[in-house]
């Protein structure tokens, strides 16, 4: 295997050969780094790859160069389709461990410094103090060649997000799908990945699509009638855009509830009125008793019939007289259910404790008044 294609080439052939290749200080690879068979290493946000010697001799066989000039190292790289690494990538390892000794080694970069071309010791983990970074001046002397190239170039960033839907009942179950996003990109054959950076409480983004979370907070149209959310999108690249969203939250039906679960009374307690039922309905003026004539929605409220108690409207009434030494325990059943458009009740049991109250002696009536001496 040669270690130079100076042996192998004759002068005139080599001389060819580095004027006819052009655009040799291109910043993009004219390959990419599965056509070459190259190992890909993600480094800010690209996908890049390095090599030392795979391809190197006339793009089919490995070849080490390692003392070559400027303009031969960009000929070496153009000829196979990639290009000088940049001082960055070799920093980074990018073609580390791929042969020639040159992680040991200055090798050329495509990096200007001051005056001339930086030349980077091949690797960052196998420094040597007496082969320090170098500023070629007019990038002359010579150096080892590695080769960089691009998984892909000319990349540019998505512009804009397109959402598709966006609207969701008030109390939908979790994972209901609430929209999807699309990205506006000159890369049409980009994908994306989708974030929210700012998070959410209610709302996951799973690929290009919003749903409503697992264990998130309830959506609730009476207390916000639209959640804002902020979504990024992401190309291959790394190069991203964001825009923020208005999800509508729709009106529902929202099933009544009854506030109360107890209730003491003594046994003594006065036949008639003894508690008011507190039924609440979020929807449109439900809520409060004397503003049934003006809501959208009515509700009605009932109870299993009792020897003790009667319901009249939301107003609860004694009509038995209680007596501890009977029964110092009434379970009451009681339904309220609302005339939406899907009627929706709830039934709760109100638990009456009767405590008992000191009650004054009764004196004994004789049967007759006679006593025997």
């Amino acid at each position: 295997k040669p270690t130079t294609m100076r042996t192998f080439m004759p002068e005139v052939l080599l001389i060819v050969f580095c004027l006819c290749l052009a655009d040799v200080s291109a910043e993009c690879s004219k390959r990419t780094c599965s056509s070459l068979q190259w190992k890909t290493i993600r480094l800010n946000g690209k996908e890049v790859c390095g090599e030392s010697d795979k391809g190197f001799y006339f793009g089919f066989d490995d070849a080490c160069f390692q003392q070559e000039s400027l303009d031969f190292s960009r000929s070496i790289c153009s000829y196979i389709g990639a290009r000088l690494c940049s001082a960055d990538e070799v920093r980074n390892d990018v073609g580390t461990n791929t042969g020639c000794g040159h992680d040991h080694r200055l090798v050329w970069t495509s990096t200007e410094c001051s005056g001339g071309i930086l030349t980077v010791r091949g690797s960052s983990s196998k420094t040597n103090p007496s082969v320090p970074d170098d500023c070629k001046q007019n990038g002359q002397g010579n150096s080892a060649i590695r080769c960089c190239a691009d998984q892909r170039c000319g990349g540019s960033a998505p512009t804009d997000i397109i959402m598709l839907g966006g609207e969701i009942f008030e109390n939908a179950q979790p994972r209901s799908l609430v929209a999807r996003f699309q990205a506006i990109d000159a890369d049409t054959s980009d994908t994306h990945k989708y974030t929210m950076p700012f998070g959410n409480t209610a709302f996951d983004i799973i690929g290009d699509k919003l749903y409503t979370k697992v264990t998130g907070a309830a959506l609730n149209y009476e207390t916000a009638r639209s959640v804002t959310v902020v979504v990024r999108a992401t190309d291959p690249d790394g190069l991203s855009t964001q825009k923020g969203f208005s999800i509508r939250v729709k009106d529902s039906n929202d099933p009544p509830s009854i506030s109360i679960n107890s209730l003491n009374l003594g046994e003594n307690a006065t036949i008639g009125l003894v508690a008011t039922i507190p039924v609440y309905d979020e929807d449109s003026l439900q809520n409060q008793p004397w503003l049934r004539s003006r809501a959208k929605q009515n509700y009605s409220i009932s109870m299993v019939p009792s020897s003790f108690f009667e319901l009249k409207g939301v107003e609860l009434h004694l009509i038995k007289k209680l007596n501890f030494e009977d029964s110092n325990l009434h379970k009451l059943k009681i339904t309220v259910q609302d005339n939406g458009l899907s009627s929706l009740n709830t039934t709760r049991t109100l638990l009456v404790a009767v405590y008992d109250v000191n009650e004054p002696p009764l004196l004994a009536k004789l049967s007759n008044n006679k006593v025997l001496e």
